[in-house]
C-alpha cells in the first residue's frame, strides 16, 4: 500500500498586499492620514480578513470624524475579532458620531460586557458616551451608575459633572 504524505504549507502572503500594508503603516506613522486611508483600503480589498487593517482604518476615520465609514470598518473588525472590547468601543463611538444612537449604545455595552481596561482613555470615552446615551433614553439611574465610576478621581472633567447633574436632575 502506498502512503500519501501531504505537506501543509502556510498560504503565501501576497507581495502586493504586503507592500500596501507596509506603506499604509508607514503613512499612518508619518501622520499622512489621507494617504494611509487610501493604502489601507487597497490592502483590505486584497485581504479582507486583515483585522489589524480594519482596526487602523477605523481608528483614522474616527479621528477624521467620519462616523459612518468608521463604524463600517469596526463592524468588519468586530466580525473578525469578536472578543476584542476596543473594537466594539470604537464601533460604538463611530456610531455615536454618525448619530446612530441605538446601535451605538449596543456596541458600547458589548465592549463593557467583554471588559474594557480600567484607567484607559478609550474606556473613559466609551463609558461617558454610554452614560450620555442612557440620559437620552431617560434611563437616569443607569447613567448615574456609569458616571459614579469617575467620582473617586482627584480631577474630574467638567463634562462628567455636567452629565451627572443632568442625570441626577432627571
Amino acid at each position: 500500500a502506498m502512503v500519501l504524505l501531504l505537506v501543509m504549507q502556510a498560504p503565501a502572503v501576497n507581495p502586493v498586499f504586503r507592500k500596501l500594508a507596509d506603506q499604509a503603516t508607514s503613512a499612518r506613522a508619518g501622520n499622512r492620514l489621507d494617504e494611509s486611508v487610501a493604502l489601507y483600503r487597497q490592502a483590505l480589498k486584497i485581504n479582507p480578513a486583515w483585522a489589524e487593517g480594519w482596526y487602523f482604518l477605523g481608528s483614522i476615520l474616527y479621528e477624521q470624524d467620519k462616523g459612518a465609514e468608521c463604524a463600517a470598518a469596526f463592524q468588519r473588525f468586530t466580525q473578525l475579532q469578536p472578543k476584542v472590547s476596543a473594537g466594539f468601543a470604537f464601533q460604538g463611538l463611530c456610531l455615536f458620531q454618525a448619530k446612530s444612537l441605538g446601535p451605538s449604545l449596543a456596541a458600547l455595552l458589548r465592549a463593557r460586557q467583554i471588559g474594557l481596561p480600567q484607567g484607559e482613555q478609550l474606556t473613559d470615552v466609551a463609558s461617558y458616551h454610554a452614560a450620555l446615551l442612557y440620559i437620552k433614553e431617560e434611563n437616569f439611574e443607569r447613567a448615574l451608575q456609569i458616571l459614579q465610576t469617575f467620582s473617586a478621581r482627584k480631577e474630574i472633567d467638567p463634562k462628567l459633572v455636567e452629565a451627572a447633574g443632568i442625570a441626577a436632575l432627571r
